[in-house]
């Protein structure tokens, strides 16, 4: 069983994606990006809201 997206909301979402750099929220499982945007994730995600935080999506070295 796969566990439930992790939702990231915070002030400042920037996505790195030139047609869309700024997002509401950044959905993550198992350390990856699944999607922006707060309600791409899914109902049975848990939310965490990161305040005034800004996020930036990256990558990982493999």
């Amino acid at each position: 069983m796969t566990a439930a997206p992790t939702v990231y909301q915070a002030e400042r979402v920037w996505t790195l994606d030139v047609e869309r750099p700024r997002a509401d929220a950044v959905a993550v499982r198992d350390g990856r990006l699944l999607a922006e945007g707060r309600d791409a994730a899914g109902r049975d995600a848990r939310e965490v809201d990161l305040g005034r935080a800004t996020v930036m999506a990256g990558g990982a070295a493999g």
